[in-house]
C-alpha cells in the first residue's frame, strides 16, 4: 500500500480509485499517449468524467473540465482528480495545467508523475504556479501500472510487448505431429479476442500465417488491431487473410517481386538492413512509423524466442488447457535460450482467471 501524501483523504483514494476506471475506458487505444482518466468533485459527489480518448484528441482533464462546464457546475468550487500529472507542454493539444488554472480549480489531487523526463514535474510546477493546490501522488504504485506500457515505450522508444499463448499444462502448443487446434476452449479463446481488443497491434511469424493463415480479428470484441508478420523472406501469400492492411516486416534481401504482390493486395512492407531480422530495431520502427505502444504477439515458438533472446517481453498472457502432451511436442518459445539459471528473466504473477477448467495467467516482467 503506498504512503498517503501530506494533504491527501481517504476520500482522494475513493476517487482517485474512479479516475482509474475512466481511463482503463481506453485501454490500447491512446498510443504513443498513456491511458488518463479524470474526475471532478464537489461537496464528495463526481460532478464530471472525462478519458484521453485516442492520440491528438482532448486529453482526460479537458474532457472533464468540459463536462462539467457543460452540467453547470463552477470549477472554482470543485477538485479535479487526475490519474497522472497534468501536461505542461504545447503537442498536438494545449496544456492542460494551464487549462485548469485558467479554470480557477483551487485543489487537483493527481496519481503519479509523467514518466517522461522531458516533461515530468512541469505540470506540477505549472499548477503550483498559477495557486493550485497539489496533492499526490495518491495511489501511486496503481498510478504507475496503469501506464506501464507508455513508460516502457517513452524509455525505450519500442512497443509494450504482451506474449500469448494457449498451452497445455506442460506449455505445449501443439502435438508432435503439429495438431493445434484446438487446445483451449470456445470460452478462452473469446477471453484472447479480448485482448486484441486493448492494443494497438497484434504480430505473428510467417510460420503461424502458413499454417494457419489467420484473420487476427478481435471477432466483434472491438476495433481490430493493425496486424503485423515476422517475415524474412516475404514467404507471406498474397492471398492471406490478414494481408490488406498488415504491416509486414522482412529483410533487406527478401524479394522484390513478392513485395510487390503483398502491396498490391493492401499491405505494407517494412525492410530491414541485413539479411535477418533485428527484432528490436523492427520494434523501434513501429513506433517511429506507426506509434504503436501496445503490441501483443501471438507466436510462433521462433518469434516468441528471438523476442525473449532480446529481453523484449514485458507481459506473458498464459491460456492453459488441463491436459498435457509431453514428448517431443513444441513449446510457446524456441529461440536460443539460456545457459545458466541466473540469466532467466523474471517475472511477477500479476492475476489469475478462471475460465471453466481453464486459467489465464497473467506475469509482468519483474
Amino acid at each position: 500500500m503506498n504512503a498517503q501524501p501530506a494533504g491527501a483523504t481517504d476520500e482522494d483514494r475513493v476517487f482517485m480509485q474512479a479516475a482509474f476506471a475512466e481511463a482503463k475506458r481506453a485501454l490500447g487505444r491512446t498510443g504513443p499517449n498513456p491511458i488518463v482518466g479524470c474526475v471532478i468533485v464537489r461537496a464528495g459527489e463526481i460532478v464530471a468524467r472525462g478519458y484521453h480518448h485516442k492520440a491528438g484528441e482532448p486529453h482526460a482533464e479537458i474532457m472533464a473540465l468540459r463536462d462539467a462546464a457543460a452540467a453547470g457546475v463552477d470549477a472554482s468550487e470543485c477538485t479535479l482528480y487526475s490519474t497522472l500529472e497534468p501536461c505542461a507542454h504545447q503537442g498536438l493539444t494545449g496544456p492542460c495545467a494551464k487549462a485548469i488554472v485558467a479554470a480557477r480549480v483551487p485543489r487537483v489531487v493527481y496519481g503519479c508523475e509523467d514518466p517522461n523526463p522531458l516533461v515530468s514535474g512541469r505540470g506540477l510546477l505549472m499548477l503550483e504556479g498559477g495557486a493550485v493546490r497539489v496533492v499526490g501522488p495518491v495511489l501511486e504504485a496503481a498510478a504507475q501500472a496503469l501506464i506501464r506500457d507508455f513508460t516502457v515505450s517513452v524509455g525505450e522508444k519500442r512497443p509494450y510487448v504482451i506474449v500469448k499463448a494457449g498451452v497445455t499444462l506442460d506449455a505445449r502448443v501443439a502435438t508432435k505431429s503439429g495438431d493445434a487446434k484446438w487446445i483451449t476452449s470456445e470460452q478462452a479463446r473469446a477471453r484472447g479476442h479480448v485482448l486484441r481488443a486493448e492494443v494497438q497491434a497484434i504480430a505473428v511469424g510467417v510460420g503461424t500465417v502458413l499454417a494457419d493463415d489467420p484473420a487476427l480479428t478481435t471477432h466483434g470484441r472491438g476495433a481490430d488491431p493493425l496486424r503485423v508478420v515476422f517475415d524474412t523472406r516475404l514467404r507471406t501469400p498474397a492471398k492471406a487473410k490478414l494481408v490488406p492492411g498488415a504491416v509486414i516486416v522482412c529483410a533487406k534481401t527478401a524479394p522484390a517481386t513478392r513485395e510487390r504482390a503483398l502491396v498490391a493486395r493492401g499491405a505494407s512492407v517494412l525492410r530491414l538492413p541485413g539479411s535477418t531480422i533485428d527484432v528490436r530495431r523492427a520494434l523501434r520502427e513501429l513506433y517511429k512509423t506507426r506509434g504503436i505502444m501496445r503490441l501483443l504477439v501471438e507466436g510462433g515458438p521462433r518469434l516468441v524466442g528471438s523476442l525473449a533472446d532480446a529481453g523484449l517481453v514485458d507481459e506473458l498472457v498464459m491460456f492453459m488447457a488441463p491436459t498435457i502432451f509431453g514428448g517431443a511436442a513444441p513449446s510457446f518459445i524456441a529461440g536460443e535460450g539460456i545457459s545458466k539459471l541466473r540469466q532467466a528473466p523474471r517475472f511477477s504473477l500479476e492475476g489469475v482467471e478462471r475460465i471453466g477448467d481453464e486459467l489465464m495467467l497473467r506475469y509482468l516482467r519483474a
